[in-house]
């Protein structure tokens, strides 16, 4: 059983095991976050797997005049191409240069998030 059955499907409570994924993202999130560089001040900003197609870009902004200033980027990926959405609009094919920054993005993710899950694993074996 891989730690991830073993966290999700330890229960057979709709809301736990929602409860629990929600957890995961929050936790991947902390570190996808920080890969494209240092966030501005009064800026929150997430980057994160929802599932094995998706991957979700969320920035909120406080600007100096006191307003909020919200993004959310959902790109889906498919076999031929990579489509995105901002704010709920439409779905548009993201540019060669897009998909390959975004892929980019994934592989350094992906490696930060295992680096971490090992380090989590390793440190339950002892």
């Amino acid at each position: 059983m891989s730690f991830f059955s073993y966290l999700l499907g330890s229960t057979n409570n709709p809301k736990a095991k929602l409860s629990r994924e929600r957890k995961l993202i929050q936790f991947e999130s902390t570190f996808g976050r920080k890969l494209f560089g240092p966030i501005p001040q009064n800026t929150q900003r997430e980057f994160f797997c929802l599932d094995n197609k998706t991957w979700i870009w969320y920035e909120k902004s406080k600007q100096s005049n006191g307003s909020i200033i919200e993004n959310t980027t959902k790109f889906v990926l498919r076999n031929r191409d990579i489509l995105k959405s901002q704010n709920g609009s439409e779905y548009k094919i993201v540019s060669k240069a897009e998909s390959r920054n975004l892929l980019i993005a994934i592989k350094e993710y992906v490696k930060t998030i295992r680096n971490e899950y090992n380090l989590i694993l390793t440190g339950l074996n002892k």
